[in-house]
């Protein structure tokens, strides 16, 4: 595939290795300049093996194509941020593809796939995708999402009390769709598994 296409192979599929399709969804209230982004990750040596990055198409088009995608490499497990994506997950459901990541017991148990991120829990994603690539843990082959990655950056507000707000987002006039498949992606994993020490390095200042 070129660079051009919204869906580039960096490693085909292997036989035998497990894989998670994380995907950043869009809704009906997305602007049209908004992407919807999937990234295939290989849970064997957490390398991004496939990407998708469009716009422009509706939600079932995206849905099939994630169907697709995830087939091609070996049933993967869709793996949504399900604070956008219910829609999404809806018409996955409805295509009759059930392989989804759950982020625990009881989350499987009320069919409830995805991770939800809040202020907190994606403050700890990005520390874990610190440590996954300060002890180099993750490979990362898409150019589009190394060079969102570095428009990513810590924008920190005064509050009228005086208190500060902290958000993590792309630098304006910039995207982070790519960024946040990385992120989601590192929620699925344990970080006692890995070694090293976390930090904020990585991020733009």
């Amino acid at each position: 595939k070129t660079e051009t296409s919204p869906f580039l192979i960096f490693r085909p599929p292997q036989q035998g290795h497990h894989y998670k399709l994380v995907a950043d969804a869009i809704t009906s209230l997305s602007g049209e300049s908004d992407y919807f982004a999937m990234s295939v990750f290989d849970d064997f040596d957490r390398r991004q093996v496939a990407r998708f990055y469009e716009n422009g198409l509706p939600l079932e088009d995206y849905a099939d194509y994630a169907i697709s995608i995830a087939k091609l490499y070996n049933n993967a497990l869709i793996t949504p941020e399900k604070n956008m994506a219910e829609s999404f997950i809806s018409i996955i459901k409805a295509r009759r593809y059930y392989y989804f990541f759950y982020e625990n017991a009881t989350a499987r148990g009320k069919k409830d796939p995805g991770i939800r991120t809040t202020a907190t829990t994606k403050g700890n994603m990005l520390d874990t995708v610190s440590l996954l690539l300060q002890t180099h843990n993750i490979i990362i082959h898409d150019k589009l999402t190394l060079d969102q990655m570095g428009t990513y950056e810590k924008k920190i507000k005064k509050r009228a009390d005086g208190s500060e707000s902290v958000r993590v987002e792309a630098r304006a006039g910039h995207h982070d769709d790519m960024v946040s498949t990385v992120f989601i992606y590192a929620g699925t994993i344990d970080v006692s598994q890995l070694s090293g020490n976390t930090s904020n390095d990585w991020f733009v200042i």
